[in-house]
């Protein structure tokens, strides 16, 4: 059994490799083959998160320096790494006399049950490839709404590239069942509208003090901390994700995988926005705006705090994962003219402009009283107002006490 399932997410920082490592040591320990392949480009998050330290890369199997079974890392919980690192890069720039040989050497890893794809966050070359040729991809988000708007573009992204593969999505992250579930019904409700990709759930992962405490050890919190709410929510993911009917997990082959992944290194993608590149990466622009409203609503469902959460209810809910309300996504409208939205303004405007003006003038007029002794300096002319005024001989100062002009007017008033 060849299973490739490349593990994404549409933006950074939602869990997304620790969920991957901690996937692939559960299943070493159900007795499964996997092989954690790390293609996220330019980071070596799995090599952080497991306290380990490669010499090569697969760049060194590009240049011919290394073979792949040299560089492959066989850690002590029973899965073996392929250290991508900087080297997935070159793999979109390989020349067609040294790509035949690459494949042949990654095709002879077909031992192994199942090819886990560590992929970039966001929307690169390198993620599109590997999702494009994965038969299947795991989708990973929270309940931030940035996270779920990244996610759909990536998606939109798949299917303009002719991705026909099955969509799994785990909802990280989450403080409890009701939130995981109006998260990931928010999310399928726009992606069922405006793209029409079938996603299905795959479970969720709690949010749990234990996963920072692990990280910070270097370990995975499977094995440091196996009866956590988050050890029991992979568990769960893991066994939905290994008791699937044989026709949804038809064996791939290899060869055929890394043909279609090279392929799609090099071949122009569709992107919205961008012009169509041979190789680089390109940035995707933000989702339609009818995608935003329900993906807030999510977000505003989430409730702020956590709390605490049994294993056991971890894994059932996990097992479920059904979305709970139904509903239709608002659509939101364009954003108005910022010019048309101030025209109504400007008589408002032009009217305050004048009446400062007056004041102006006026307060103008009184200076120049009191420079006179009180004597009246006339109309004032227009421009004038700046001009510097000729100083008095024994001017003398008048304070403005309107308090004791009011009390004698009072007193005027009473006599």
């Amino acid at each position: 059994m060849n299973r490739t399932i490349a593990i994404t997410s549409g933006k950074g920082g939602v869990g997304k490799t620790n969920l991957t490592v901690n996937l692939a040591i559960h299943l070493a320990e159900l007795g499964y083959r996997p092989c954690l392949f790390d293609a996220d480009l330019g980071t070596a998050n799995i090599n952080i998160m497991l306290g380990i330290n490669p010499e090569h890369d697969i760049g060194d199997v590009i240049r011919g320096e290394k073979t792949i079974q040299d560089i492959i890392i066989h850690d002590s919980s029973g899965v073996n790494i392929i250290p991508g690192s900087s080297g997935v890069e070159e793999m979109a720039n390989l020349e067609a006399e040294h790509l035949d040989t690459l494949v042949k050497s990654f095709a002879a890893l077909g031992r192994y049950d199942f090819f886990l794809f560590d992929t970039s966050a966001g929307i690169s070359r390198s993620v599109v490839a590997f999702c494009l040729a994965a038969s299947e991809v795991v989708l990973v988000i929270t309940s931030e709404p940035t996270s779920m708007t990244d996610a759909y573009s990536l998606l939109k992204v798949l299917t303009r590239n002719k991705y026909g593969g099955r969509v799994r999505v785990v909802v990280n992250r989450c403080p409890d069942v009701a939130s995981a579930k109006g998260v990931f019904k928010k999310f399928r409700m726009a992606v069922d509208k405006y793209l029409g990709v079938p996603l299905e759930p795959l479970g969720l992962v709690f949010q749990d003090e234990v996963v920072p405490r692990a990280l910070q050890q270097q370990k995975s919190f499977m094995k440091l901390y196996p009866q956590s709410g988050a050890a029991s929510c992979i568990r769960s993911l893991t066994q939905r994700l290994t008791n699937e009917s044989a026709e949804k997990t038809a064996p791939e082959d290899m060869t055929v995988f890394w043909n279609n992944c090279f392929k799609y290194f090099n071949m122009p993608l569709d992107i919205p926005g961008k012009r169509q590149e041979q190789r680089g990466q390109e940035s995707v622009p933000p989702p339609e705006p009818a995608v935003v409203a329900p993906v807030m609503e999510a977000a505003e469902e989430t409730p702020a705090v956590p709390p605490p959460v049994a294993p056991s209810a971890a894994g059932e809910s996990s097992a479920t994962g059904e979305p709970g309300e139904t509903g239709e996504p608002r659509q939101a409208t364009n954003p108005q003219d910022p010019l048309q939205a101030f025209m109504p303004f400007i008589p408002i405007v032009q009217q305050l402009a004048g009446n400062l003006g007056q004041v102006s003038s006026e307060l103008s007029r009184i200076r120049e009283a009191l420079g006179a002794n009180g004597k009246n300096p006339g109309p004032a002319h227009s421009g004038d107002h700046n001009r510097p005024s000729t100083p008095a001989k024994d001017r003398q100062v008048y304070v403005l006490d309107l308090q004791a002009y009011a009390a004698g007017s009072n007193r005027s008033k009473e006599s």
